[in-house]
């Protein structure tokens, strides 16, 4: 037998991943897997070297009796195809490759993620998503009926969805090269309309019977449930006329689109579809193994510590250009050798990534410099599917210069939501704080923003810049701002208050500001202004090492009893210097935030002393909501009495269930230790339990009485236990 003809059995029967794969390599692809085998066809996906991206390639294998008619009315149907290639709901033919010797014909397509078969059976549509799937596959028959293209019934497994697109796509190719449409059956690609939106409106498959009912009998008469629904108008104007009898078909369809026009089409609801899609996870956290994860939907790598320079950084981007299911990746490269042609290799492999939505690239500490900078975002102009970007950068030395060139890329990603910037130690100035505030301005989408720019210097000139900016962002509910170490002025805090002031909207805030300059005046300033805040539920605020005192404690504690709303609050007032008094003021604001059930309180190296942890204790007696609560009391001088008092206190918050304590360096001693195990036994719902209680001079005898308390906590499941620096078992 001629080998060509069994190399032709072969494809038929076995459907040979070889020759096909072969064929594709002569034609500039690279075969990824097969989607679909026929009987004298096959469905492949496969990356095209030269779009650099996935494509669909059908697969024909002609017959040795191939009719040559047959094959002419097929290359005219696909010339025909090619010609509408850019227009919206139609599936984009984008070559046609052929392979003489085997007899193989490939039409290569755009690559689709579902058809329409699978939405009906894992969705139940509403009806304004039933509005926008009439509208499309109407357009696009219409459109493909204007060009001469027709087939006589359009299946749902013809109907394809691109996600990219958010688009239903016709796709008119035939089964096999012997079956072209031959005739111009208007009425039953029509009818065949009909009867799959009847099956979404219905939710379910339309019968054989009840299909032939419909051609002789009103749509009423064969659902007869349809008499009674409340979405009549949209049966008259829309399902009847399509399934009904008419001779022009053609005027119908221009008819019924015209009747759609009063109904409400938002094809952004399209988005909200589930697909038939197994989203396979890798972790990988070796350089060796990074080609395992192209044929993943979410990926996460981390590398760092690992070496990587730019040879081995260009290996990662080559990688990544084939991961063409990705949606969503944590790529951790921080604390390598990654230089400016590093950065620009990785985004290249990243832009190639179109399905992607949720990117973490972390850089952090390498050497990508200002061009390294620009080529990241330059690339990532290309990604404009992410919706959720965390883009950590910091300690790259990209300076003002770097910022510009990510923000002016960063702009042109207008379906951002969600991000986060980490350009800490970049010794950014207060111009580059105007670079990201001018593309803050332009953020009209985002609701989650976070943005650290801790440890540079730009003052207050370049905090007013951005708050000014925040004003613009009116979607954002929850923000995040790192600002600690930039020698900011009261001025800047009180411009930055007045601002916040004007975000109704946000309902959560994340302030660092530690290692300032803006004294009592700064923060009494920015407080009144966050009172106003009447929607915070969630505020972590840091003021460390800021010089406030007890003065300063004081007022942050007034502002806080004035937020009503908060439920969630983290607070740091470490190294202020704040005593006994500062401490206490602190407590007795507390005491009047009955609405707290999670509280992070730092008040390390603030020397409140024993009377102070005692009168911070009696006031977290009265916070009877509190479940979670973590106290930073380390360096404070409180000494037994205090760890036994505060123990005590804990004791009566009925609800808490999660409790960190932090007494490390107090010198408890063992009297402190066992007393607070003993008051610790007492904390009857405790089911998780940190306590660090590092350098405290406790012996034999404090260990034995705090192991022995804590055996007393009868719900506790977890227990993490830090002694160093102790004299235990000397």
């Amino acid at each position: 037998m001629d080998p060509k003809n069994i190399q032709r059995d072969s494809l038929i029967k076995g459907l040979n991943e070889d020759i096909v794969k072969d064929f594709l390599k002569q034609t500039n692809y690279n075969f990824i897997k097969v989607l679909k085998k026929g009987n004298l066809s096959i469905l492949t996906a496969a990356f095209s070297q030269k779009l650099r991206c996935q494509v669909a390639i059908k697969i024909y294998l002609k017959q040795d009796d191939q009719d040559s008619q047959n094959l002419q009315a097929f290359e005219k149907q696909i010339y025909k195809l090619q010609q509408i290639n850019c227009e919206k709901f139609v599936l984009s033919i984008i070559e046609m490759i052929q392979d003489e010797e085997r007899g193989l014909i490939g039409i290569v397509m755009e690559l689709c993620d579902c058809n329409l078969k699978t939405i009906l059976e894992l969705n139940k549509l509403n009806m304004k998503q039933i509005y926008v799937m009439a509208y499309q596959l109407l357009k696009g028959l219409f459109l493909l009926q204007d060009k001469g293209i027709f087939n006589s019934n359009i299946k749902s497994t013809q109907i394809l969805y691109s996600k990219q697109k958010n688009q239903l796509l016709i796709a008119q190719l035939p089964k096999n090269l012997n079956n072209t449409s031959s005739g111009e059956d208007v009425s039953n690609e029509v009818y065949s309309i009909g009867v799959l939106l009847i099956e979404a409106f219905l939710q379910r498959a339309v019968t054989e019977k009840e299909k032939s009912l419909l051609q002789f009998q009103s749509i009423y008469s064969t659902f007869l449930s349809l008499s009674n629904s409340e979405e009549l108008e949209f049966i008259n104007n829309i399902l009847s006329k399509l399934v009904e009898p008419s001779k022009d078909k053609s005027i119908q369809i221009y008819t019924v689109l015209q009747s759609l026009e009063s109904f409400e089409v938002d094809d952004e609801l399209l988005k909200q579809l589930k697909l038939q899609k197994e989203f396979r996870k890798l972790e990988i956290f070796k350089f060796e193994e990074i080609q395992k994860g192209t044929d993943y939907e979410i990926l996460h790598i981390d590398l760092k510590l690992q070496k990587i320079d730019d040879n081995r950084a260009d290996y990662i981007g080559s990688t990544l250009e084939k991961c063409q299911n990705l949606t969503s990746l944590f790529l951790n490269l921080g604390y390598n050798q990654i230089g400016q042609l590093g950065a620009n290799l990785i985004g290249m492999g990243l832009e190639k990534c179109q399905k992607i939505t949720s990117l973490d690239l972390v850089l952090h500490q390498n050497q990508i410099l200002v061009e390294g900078a620009k080529s990241i975002g330059e690339r990532l102009e290309n990604c404009q599917n992410i919706n959720t970007l965390s883009l950590d950068l910091g300690e790259n030395k990209f300076g003002d210069k770097g910022v510009k060139n990510i923000t002016l890329s960063l702009e042109k990603c207008q379906n951002i939501k969600q991000i986060h910037l980490d350009f800490g130690y970049n010794t950014i100035s207060q111009e580059g704080a105007n670079f990201i505030a001018k593309y803050l301005q332009k953020c009209i989408n985002i609701i989650f923003l976070s943005l650290d720019l801790g440890y540079n210097k730009i003052y207050s000139e370049g905090l007013k810049y951005i708050a000014t900016s925040l004003e613009k962002c009116q979607n954002v509910t929850s923000l995040n701002l790192e600002l600690q170490d930039n020698q900011i002025c009261s001025e800047g805090t009180t411009k930055l208050g007045q601002c916040l002031e004007k975000c109704q909207n946000i309902k959560s805030i994340s302030l660092n500001l530690a290692k300032n300059e803006f004294g009592i005046e700064g923060t009494q300033n920015l407080l009144r202004s966050l009172e106003k805040c009447q929607n915070l539920q969630f505020l972590s605020l840091s003021l460390h090492w800021n010089k406030l005192g007890s003065e300063g404690a004081l007022i942050v504690g007034m502002s806080l009893v004035k937020c009503k709303k908060i439920l969630n609050l983290k607070l740091d007032l470490g190294e202020n210097s704040l005593g006994q008094e500062g401490a206490n003021s602190i407590g007795m604001c507390l005491r009047k935030c009955q609405s707290i059930i999670s509280l992070h309180l730092d008040l390390s190296g603030d020397y409140i002393c024993s009377l102070g942890a005692l009168g911070l204790g009696s006031a977290l007696e009265n916070c009877i909501n509190l479940s979670n609560l973590t106290l930073e009391l380390d360096e404070n001088q409180i000494g037994a009495k205090g760890a036994s008092g505060l123990g005590l206190a804990l004791a009566k918050c009925i609800n808490l269930s999660n409790l960190t304590l932090n007494l490390g360096v107090n010198q408890i001693g063992d009297e402190g230790a066992s007393g607070l195990g003993s008051a610790l036994a007492n904390c009857i719902n405790l089911s998780n339990l940190t306590l660090d209680l590092q350098d405290n001079e406790i012996g034999d005898e404090g260990a034995s009485g705090l192991g022995s308390g804590l055996a007393k906590c009868i719900n506790l499941s977890n227990l993490t236990l830090i002694l160093w620096d102790n004299q235990i078992g000397d």
